[in-house]
């Protein structure tokens, strides 16, 4: 029997993380701040941030971290941009599980999001096994 396969990357999906900076503003500034992350989605098979559904701060919720990582782009409140502590801080508990993505109305994602501030952030140097900035200096990496 002879068959014509389709290529072996035919049908992957990209996914691209945002690049520039402006496209990083502009995808961090699209969160509106509607609160659906707020809400306790659980009973309805959502998923959205489960650190935030454990503590119930709102700085843990995508709503909080949007909020301060559009304050980093603003450069009003958060002072050293990408490499602030206040950022890192409010990614820290991010699972990266993507249920923002899922659930979120505005399209928030902030895994690719906390990617792009990791990268940022260790861009040319060795990125310590932890990734807040306060355990890299205590590991001697800072």
């Amino acid at each position: 029997m002879l068959v014509d396969p389709r290529p072996v990357d035919a049908d992957l999906r990209a996914t691209r993380l945002v690049g520039r900076v402006d496209d990083f503003s502009q995808a961090v500034h699209r969160c509106s701040g509607v609160g659906k992350c707020l809400a306790d989605t659980t009973g309805g098979l959502g998923v959205m941030c489960p650190s935030y559904q454990a503590t119930r701060e709102e700085k843990d919720s995508t709503r909080g971290r949007a909020r301060v990582l559009q304050e980093m782009i603003n450069g009003d409140l958060v002072q050293r941009s990408w490499k602030s502590p206040e950022v890192h801080q409010a990614l820290d508990l991010c699972l990266s599980c993507k249920g923002c993505a899922r659930d979120c109305p505005t399209g928030i994602d902030m895994a690719a999001y906390k990617s792009q501030v990791l990268d940022h952030t260790y861009r040319g140097k060795i990125r310590p096994a932890a990734t807040t900035p306060s355990a890299g200096c205590r590991a001697g990496a800072g």
